[in-house]
């Protein structure tokens, strides 16, 4: 219910019901959270899934706004290892179906290390000490006269050296290059060793596992057969149709598309390409796309790599008014028990006001009662706008940020404390009077 509440809140008014459904059911998939698809997230009262699907469930609420790059800050802290392997295992499936993932990573076991594709290495102060494959680390820092110790988890052994930290199993430590020396290396050749280590290792050009014969023939088979133009290319509309029918995988028509818009050069996408995309999609190994590792050059937006679009089209401010006002009424709905506590506090208070008035007086009397009536309702309304908006302050600040209406959103919320008062505002005077 979450994940579908956020992709209503965030993805476009024209996505049909289905579709978004569908989109849901597929990060449910992604993440592994199926056994936990309908159990309360719970907070600190009421105990509900653990920390660790807490973290997916997270993720997920980005997921289904369908990023082209997420950002993610340590999603492992807090977590055992076999929990953060999990995590990460989840966000490897989203990068293998055309996104990017970048995340702070904290104390990773070498098993997290080496799933990364690529990695930033940092000392104090932000200075670059490496920057690229996470597979080329070891011989990076090997090739400087570095150690690693057998046994040793290679994510500790690299922060050791970028820390300055040598300890008696680097051996002749005192000759090895320190922390600020380390940074003057990589600006001066650390993108050329990468790329010597590459064409070394045969990684310079979309490496994996290679298609089979068949696989390859019957790919060439499905490329013909959906050139409906015969040009040799595929276009927007025809690549829609393979992912659809061949990887029947149309409720996530975005995801594959952004994979192969990356080949695309502007006339489609040729069968050399197509079948470099497919073979990554099908051995879920990363694109290469010959971004060095120096970001100073990576390609600009003047290149002649296609850069995926930015422009995310927000629901409209009157569907994220009707989806927030539907939110309050099912919250309402589960906490009947607090409706039936006010309405019975509002009962008592308005039962002692009527006989301490009682029913006959001077008109000063009246306007002393109906000043305390006043009193009484204009604090009822006040608990009543604390609680409906001090207890989601953290959920509004996180939706806001995402592009939520906060107009929407406040008037959405206003309609449903507004029922609120007009029953117990009933309720009070009946009691009254």
């Amino acid at each position: 219910e979450n994940l579908y509440y956020g992709a209503q809140l965030r993805l476009p008014s024209s996505v049909p019901k289905e579709q978004k459904l569908a989109v849901v059911n597929d990060v449910i998939r992604v993440l592994g959270l199926e056994h936990i698809a309908h159990t309360p997230v719970g907070n600190v009262e009421k105990r509900g899934i653990s920390g660790g699907e807490r973290k997916r469930v997270n993720i997920g609420l980005e997921l289904v706004a369908d990023p082209t790059l997420l950002f993610l800050d340590e999603p492992t802290s807090g977590l055992d290892s076999t929990t953060s392997l999990k995590v990460l295992r989840a966000l490897k499936r989203f990068c293998k179906i055309g996104a990017t993932v970048i995340t702070v990573i904290h104390q990773p076991r070498s098993l997290i290390f080496n799933m990364f594709d690529d990695v930033v290495l940092l000392k104090k102060g932000g200075q670059i000490v490496y920057a690229g494959p996470a597979s080329l680390a070891e011989s990076y820092f090997v090739s400087l006269g570095f150690f690693l110790p057998k046994g040793e988890n290679p994510a500790d052994w690299v922060i050791d050296i970028i820390s300055g930290d040598f300890s008696a199993n680097f051996g002749g430590s005192e000759l090895l290059p320190g922390p600020d020396e380390l940074v003057s290396i990589w600006d001066k050749q650390g993108a050329a060793k990468i790329r010597e280590m590459k064409a070394a290792q045969g990684k310079g050009g979309g490496a994996g596992e290679p298609l089979s014969a068949q696989e390859k023939a019957e790919l060439e088979t499905v490329f013909r057969s959906h050139d409906q133009d015969g040009n040799g290319v595929l276009d927007k509309e025809e690549l829609s149709k393979v992912i659809g029918e061949y990887l029947q995988a149309e409720a996530i028509l975005h995801w594959f598309a952004g994979v192969f818009s990356r080949y695309d050069k502007g006339a489609g996408v040729a069968l050399p390409d197509f079948l470099e995309a497919m073979q990554s999609i099908m051995k879920g190994e990363a694109l290469d796309h010959g971004v060095q590792a120096d970001p100073r050059e990576y390609p600009r937006s003047s290149s002649s790599v296609k850069q995926p679009t930015l422009n995310r089209i927000p629901p409209s401010t009157f569907h994220v008014f009707v989806r927030c006002f539907v939110r309050d009424l099912k919250q309402k709905w589960r906490k009947a028990d607090v409706i039936l506590r006010d309405i019975a506090l509002v009962c008592i208070g308005a039962v002692g006001l009527g006989l301490l008035n009682g029913t006959e007086g001077t008109p000063d009397d009246t306007v002393v009662a109906v000043l305390q009536s006043h009193t009484a309702m204009g604090l009822l309304a006040t608990i009543i706008a604390l609680r409906a908006f001090g207890l989601e302050r953290e959920n509004r600040w996180r939706e806001a940020a995402n592009g939520l209406s906060i107009t929407a959103y406040f008037f959405a919320k206003a309609l449903g404390q507004l029922i609120d008062v007009v029953v117990l505002a009933a309720f009070f005077s009946l009691m009254y009077h």
